[in-house]
């Protein structure tokens, strides 16, 4: 707040009244810490400025405007006692003019402290008469009347001379009446004015006041010591006049003083008005965040969100938008590790669509491989959206996008885990095949799940539309984001895809102690488990960092990276190794060493090759859960185990008794009862191609080449990381005919168990 003392003064009051207030500012030792604007009851009046001319010097004044009235210096002049008798007042002026007692005059008051007497030969002059500047105004006032006198007689009197009966006695309101016409008359449009004796014209304004016509007086020194009142302007019908050079508030410095009640507040400053005072007033400064108001100087108004003042507290500057911008460090490191992603994700497909053929992509299932793989390029995609500005588009594609691509993968994951774990626990109870673990069905599962999210997000648009805001978690900050990233809301598209995730998990722990060959669901649930700890990881990081909301979407967009590239890691990266060795294995024209290197110890013994060097292996996968050593050899110390035995004896047999015929046998051994199931006399065609893959109901078992073996294991073992199965034992057996292997009870077990 700021207020400076005023030196300026303005005084209304007589003569007497200002000489008094201008002694106590003598006596007060204040000559000089004041400037006067006198009114016209004391301007230019000896009596105020006569020893006070110190205290007065400086002051501007209003004088009524006068012109000398002609001829009456001359008369007042020529004026005695002797020939101004009628004048009773006048012995008193002359006595007081000349400082003597008249002869003859009677004791008074005023003459009573004079001692000389008057000699009657005393005179008027110019040198000893100071006449009045305002005595045209006198004689206006009396030429009014005489003019309203007048033209009431001639109204009331009708020419006669004298007084008439009307006017005895006048009244005053219709001498009002006469004197009001006095001040303005109207002849035909044109206004008449009588003329004064001073030679100015006069009129009364309608409310009955003369002319606003004044001289602007002041009181100067002109030389040290020498004071005199000069006019310096003029103020006439409304304009005013006025000549500042020759104005000289104190002798050699013409520069007027500066008197304020109160300063100019400053820029950023607002005023408030001392009580009772419409000039006065303190400033006091808006806070940091605020502007003077535009138009009303005595309020500060509150910058808008995303608006911060300027230097001067004026106007309001905007503040530059922050967002996730793709050039940032945030989004560069995520898009990196999304990039390296989606490389990885299309080398894998490409490495699958390569070797499509091959067991190990058969046996991972190709259809929901697909819409796993899908599901992986979409969660790196996903990734780079996040790095663009937010807009309405953008902020839908990813609240979409975010849910759906976590539900496709992890529905797909379930839908695995799933068939697994219902085939694995239907063949601890029965032979029959389990339902819903066609292809057809798997897709049908998947989609089905992937729907309930896709309802979630219909639902979530309609109730609340996706849209970027403006966020402002501070007073400087300017945050352009989606509107979901402020709040909790956003977690609604992970609501869905983390109760899969749970679920998958649960299906992979339960599915852990199944066949060491088929460690398949072993992938499956260190997928799992390495989710859920990325997920765990994500989770608080994302409710951490509400106040930083690019650190909460960059949160998010390296959340989806390393989701995928876990699924890619532990699910995929197995298999591509396994599918580039099964491949040498089976189309490989290397010596059988090549074969050891990925068999079991024991199978190149017992499996041998053409004479084209060929190896070709046949898999049946019946009863994963027992096709492996463990369960074989828990096996054999049963009773059952005999009877496998003495079923394969039989095949075995029957086999070499049928000399060139040329026939393959295959056997089968199930938990609840040995059961050794031979087909006789079934060919295989040598133009088709093997089928090991876990995904195709009632296919038939083909040979690789032209002219190959089919190996009938009945000792050693097999282990085939990427179809998860075991083949025991190898006969050699050339295969001529094209017929199909048959219909019976070995095609129906196998197709029970496919995966």
């Amino acid at each position: 707040m700021r207020m400076i003392f005023s030196t300026g003064a303005i005084i209304f009051g007589s003569d007497q009244e200002v000489a008094g207030v201008m002694r106590a500012v003598r006596r007060c030792n204040a000559t000089g810490s004041f400037w006067w604007i006198g009114s016209d009851g004391w301007s230019a009046r000896s009596l105020v400025s006569d020893n006070n001319e110190p205290e007065v010097e400086g002051t501007l004044s209003v004088q009524p405007r006068a012109h000398p009235v002609k001829g009456f210096e001359d008369y007042f002049l020529s004026l005695t006692v002797e020939n101004n008798k009628r004048n009773p007042w006048f012995v008193e002026f002359w006595e007081d003019h000349f400082r003597c007692r008249y002869p003859g005059s009677p004791l008074t008051p005023f003459n009573r402290h004079y001692t000389n007497a008057c000699t009657t030969n005393e005179k008027l002059t110019r040198q000893n008469t100071a006449f009045e500047g305002q005595l045209q105004f006198v004689s206006d006032a009396v030429m009014a009347f005489a003019h309203a006198f007048r033209d009431m007689h001639r109204d009331l009197c009708h020419g006669r001379t004298g007084l008439c009966d009307a006017m005895k006695p006048v009244k005053g309101t219709e001498l009002l009446k006469y004197l009001r016409k006095v001040e303005f008359i109207e002849q035909m449009g044109v206004s008449t004015f009588f003329p004064g004796l001073s030679g100015d014209k006069f009129r009364f304004d309608p409310q009955g006041d003369g002319p606003a016509r004044y001289n602007i007086i002041h009181f100067k020194q002109l030389s040290p010591g020498i004071y005199k009142w000069v006019r310096v302007g003029e103020y006439t019908d409304g304009e005013l006049k006025l000549n500042m050079s020759d104005v000289q508030f104190r002798l050699h410095s013409p520069h007027p003083p500066e008197s304020v009640c109160s300063l100019p507040c400053e820029l950023g400053q607002a005023k408030k008005y001392v009580e009772g005072e419409s000039c006065c007033w303190h400033c006091f400064n808006c806070t940091q965040y605020q502007i003077r108001h535009p138009s009303d100087e005595t309020r500060c108004i509150l910058c808008p969100l995303g608006t911060v003042p300027d230097a001067a507290h004026v106007s309001c500057l905007p503040i530059p938008e922050v967002y996730l911008r793709p050039e940032s460090g945030w989004a560069i490191g995520m898009m990196v590790l999304a990039s390296s992603g989606v490389l990885l994700t299309l080398f894998v497909a490409a490495v699958f669509i390569k070797y499509r053929s091959t067991p190990v992509v058969r046996a991972s299932g190709r259809e929901l491989t697909t819409v796993l793989l899908v599901g992986l390029l979409i969660c790196y995609g996903m990734t780079f959206a996040l790095a663009l500005r937010p807009t309405d588009a953008i902020c839908g594609l990813q609240r979409f996008g975010a849910g759906f691509s976590f539900t496709l993968v992890y529905a797909a994951l379930l839908t695995k885990t799933n068939r697994i774990a219902r085939i694995f626990a239907a063949g601890r109870r029965t032979a029959r095949r389990p339902a819903c673990i066609s292809p057809r069905s798997q897709l049908l599962i998947c989609s089905a799940l992937t729907s309930v999210q896709l309802l979630v997000s219909g639902v979530w648009f309609l109730v609340a539309p996706p849209r970027a805001i403006h966020h402002h978690p501070t007073r400087e900050s300017n945050l352009l984001v989606c509107a979901s990233h402020t709040d909790a809301s956003y977690a609604l598209a992970f609501g869905y895809p983390i109760l899969l995730l749970i679920i998958t998990t649960v299906y992979a722990f339960l599915t852990r102690r199944i066949p060491e060959a088929f460690n398949e669901s072993r992938q499956l649930g260190a997928t799992m488990y390495a989710t859920c700890v990325v997920w765990l990881a994500f989770v608080p990081t994302y409710f951490g960092t509400a106040a930083h909301v690019p650190l909460r979407v960059a949160s998010v967009g390296v959340a989806f990276s390393l989701s995928a590239s876990v699924a890619v890691a532990c699910l995929y990266a197995p298999k591509v190794s396994e599918v580039h060795s099964i491949h040498s294995l089976f189309i490989s024209y290397s010596h059988p060493k090549n074969l050891n290197s990925f068999t079991m110890p024991h199978f190149h013994q017992h499996c041998k090759e053409d004479s084209l060097g060929e190896i070709t292996v046949y898999i049946v996968l019946i009863r994963p859960d027992l096709n492996v050593r463990q369960s074989r050899i828990g096996a054999m110390s049963s009773s059952s185990a005999a009877a496998a035995a003495a079923a394969a004896a039989a095949a075995a047999a029957a086999a070499a008794g049928s000399g060139t015929s040329q026939s393959v046998a295959v056997v089968a051994s199930r938990s609840s009862a040995s059961v050794a199931v031979t087909k006789h006399n079934h060919q295989i065609p040598s133009s088709q191609a093997v089928d090991s893959g876990t995904q195709s109901d009632g296919l038939d078992l083909h040979d690789l080449k032209e002219k190959s073996v089919v190996a009938r294991c009945l000792e050693g073992s097999l282990v085939t990381r990427g179809t998860q199965t075991t083949i025991s034992g190898c006969v050699e057996k050339p295969s001529v005919n094209n017929n199909s292997l048959g219909n019976g009870q070995v095609q129906e077990l196998e197709s029970d168990i496919q995966l």
